[in-house]
């Protein structure tokens, strides 16, 4: 049961590793065990059963305390695959592919170990083929989301705050000149919303430009055409059995912005 939503959690993270194979994070499952799993989709299926996954792997730290409870990004760079764990430790994971089977998840990166902004959620590649992590912060209405870069062998290369609540979904558009932020806003779900984000050449923020409004936005992604999907829990009604989740397609998001006028202050 999610603590931040009163629903049930089941599958958070999910990529596709090739046509046929489908990686899946899970939160918290019987036996308090977590993992990761894989599934062969030889014959298309139209529903996959969570429990008839090809193999699961745990990830294991002998360091430290394992309480890895949410595995809610991941992001597949050539022959790695890379995975944001929060709970009681965090950390980014990462775990060595060979012939559509990977190896057990592995500590890559403590977060903590760098900076006090916790629960990292969202990872995706760059186009210059760094980590890019996004880390929702606490769930108390501040605005104190942060966005940090990493080497694919873990080393930190900086950090810069988003501006956002607790944001939970990244996207590189199409043509890979544009970045994309969602936020869930837990505290205040009425003010989650779907962003493109630019680096700021005069503070430590990145300056965001509001595209849409969304209830509770959880994950996103461009298909090859340009059209932008978003997966959203949308808002519960009491004494209502129909859910209210759905995914909005967004189309011509990879069209790039008027570049403002010298001397205009941007917005």
């Amino acid at each position: 049961m999610s603590p931040h939503h009163g629903t049930e959690v089941g599958p958070l993270g999910i990529t596709f590793l090739d046509r046929e194979t489908l990686l899946v994070g899970c939160a918290i499952q019987e036996g308090n065990s977590n993992a990761v799993s894989v599934y062969r989709l030889r014959e298309r299926p139209k529903s996959i059963n969570a429990s008839n996954s090809d193999s699961k792997h745990d990830l294991k730290v002998t360091d430290a305390k394992n309480g890895t409870e949410f595995f809610w990004g991941l992001a597949f760079g050539g022959t790695s695959l890379f995975v944001t764990c929060e709970g009681p430790d965090e950390w980014i994971a990462s775990a060595s592919i060979s012939e559509r089977t990977i190896t057990d998840l592995k500590p890559l990166v403590s977060p903590a170990a760098l900076f006090e902004t916790k629960a990292p959620s969202p990872i995706i590649r760059s186009p210059e083929g760094f980590l890019s992590v996004g880390f929702a912060g606490a769930r108390d209405g501040n605005p104190d989301s942060l966005l940090a870069f990493f080497e694919e062998d873990g080393k930190f290369l900086g950090s810069i705050r988003l501006g956002l609540h607790d944001v939970s979904g990244l996207a590189y558009g199409p043509n890979q000149k544009q970045l994309f932020a969602i936020d869930y806003s837990h505290a205040q779900p009425e003010n989650g919303a779907l962003y493109r984000l630019t680096e700021s050449r005069t503070s430590e923020v990145c300056e965001k430009h509001e595209i849409m409004k969304l209830s509770r936005p959880t994950a996103m992604v461009f298909d090859s055409l340009g059209n932008l999907y978003v997966a959203v829990c949308g808002e519960s009604k009491p004494g209502s059995e129909k859910n209210p989740g759905s995914v909005i397609k967004i189309s011509g998001l990879d069209v790039l912005p008027v570049p403002p006028k010298r001397n205009t202050k941007c917005p």
